[in-house]
């Protein structure tokens, strides 16, 4: 582990290009856990996430909620092509709950900012300050957060940031505005 920023370092994971790079196998998932916090129930996340090399269908994003050993967790994930994928891993079972594609998500260094809200059973979920969708799920409520990249990519993550939900009112922006905490992925 980077004591530091609570990432692991080892051949499939580390800093480099820019922020905190995972290295998918060609077949399957990488699921990595920041070791804190391990029980974020309600909040905002947010994450800038883009691809250094691998297939354009091949997704990238965060983990949450997830459980220690990584077999259960909520996922938002995007890919090369335009698509965007939010949904579940229960048990290792994976159910996609909503996708679609857009025609804006950005290629190159500067990648795209995902932003996830969980409110109780609500996930709000957006890329790029554009609100995408809205599920409800009690499946898992509460866990880890982390990175998350499939099939062969090679993704480069920074910026992962945590707000407090606020309890005044019940409806949050997709990039909400106020102080922030980054957990560890490096700054420009």
């Amino acid at each position: 582990n980077d004591g530091a920023g609570g990432w692991p370092s080892d051949g499939f994971h580390g800093y480099e290009e820019g922020g905190y790079v995972v290295k998918a196998p060609d077949r399957g998932s990488r699921t990595t856990l920041r070791n804190q916090p391990t029980d974020l129930a309600d909040g905002v996340l947010s994450l800038r996430a883009r691809p250094v090399i691998g297939p354009v269908q091949a997704g990238m994003g965060l983990a949450f909620r997830a459980n220690k050993a990584a077999t259960s967790f909520y996922f938002f994930l995007i890919n090369g092509a335009g698509k965007y994928f939010l949904g579940k891993c229960v048990e290792g079972q994976y159910t996609v709950l909503d996708s679609g594609s857009v025609t804006w998500l950005r290629g190159g260094d500067l990648g795209n900012e995902l932003q996830v809200t969980l409110d109780g059973p609500v996930i709000r979920y957006g890329a790029n300050d554009h609100q995408l969708g809205i599920v409800q799920d009690d499946s898992l409520s509460a866990g880890s957060i982390g990175l998350h990249a499939e099939n062969g990519v090679v993704a480069c993550f920074r910026d992962l940031r945590v707000f407090a939900l606020p309890r005044a009112t019940q409806t949050v922006p997709a990039n909400p505005a106020g102080p922030a905490a980054p957990l560890g992925v490096p700054q420009p």
